[in-house]
């Protein structure tokens, strides 16, 4: 089981926990101090993940790096809300696209997925297009992402992005879990109202 939880304290704190658990698939047994799920990709800003495929975490990572011109350095720009969804959302949509292509579409000569939707039909003919236009309509990354973070003026958000590229906010709710024990999580914290302190919280998410 993978679980991430962000939350917002009764006052200025956010609160992450993860578990770091890897796998493997089935032959290899899951690595349970695989990795560190957490990531900051803005001066005030983190990205945690869950997957079935950890591998796509990476390249999503790094384009938010660029997008956001994030170096860990001191003079890293300050990045709102609006900046940050549309950042992970690309980042996410790009890999998606990226992952897809190469595993089904690049045998085939096309360049990118757009090139495969212009002129797929007419070269490959109607069955053959439609068998991997319907792949391309189940097809999951198998990533959800948790960001977490402050824009300049220090309001908090939080914000999940899910297959295939679903932004949902967590502003109102003050709190959100992803990963196969996410149900779990929330069904535990929804008991009682999170408006706690910050080791109060703490407490709570690692419960």
């Amino acid at each position: 089981m993978t679980i991430a939880i962000a939350g917002l304290t009764a006052t200025e704190f956010i609160v992450t926990v993860s578990d770091a658990r890897i796998s493997h698939g089935e032959a290899i047994p899951a690595a349970d101090d695989g990795t560190m799920k957490n990531r900051k990709i803005a001066s005030t800003w983190g990205m945690m993940f869950a997957a079935s495929d950890a591998s796509a975490f990476i390249p999503v990572v790094s384009s938010c790096y660029d997008a956001l011109a994030f170096t860990g350095g001191m003079a890293d720009p300050p990045a709102d809300e609006k900046q940050v969804r549309k950042a992970v959302l690309e980042a996410y949509e790009k890999e998606f696209h990226e992952r897809f292509f190469r595993e089904h579409l690049a045998r085939f000569g096309y360049s990118d997925i757009s090139d495969f939707r212009k002129n797929g039909f007419n070269e490959l003919g109607k069955d053959i297009y439609g068998e991997y236009a319907a792949a391309l309509a189940r097809f999951d990354l198998g990533l959800e992402l948790l960001v977490y973070g402050f824009n300049p003026q220090g309001n908090r958000h939080i914000f999940e992005v899910a297959n295939p590229g679903k932004i949902i906010s967590h502003d109102l709710r003050g709190f959100a879990a992803i990963g196969s024990g996410a149900w779990m999580a929330l069904a535990g914290l929804n008991r009682k109202p999170i408006n706690a302190g910050l080791s109060e919280t703490i407490w709570r998410f690692l419960d």
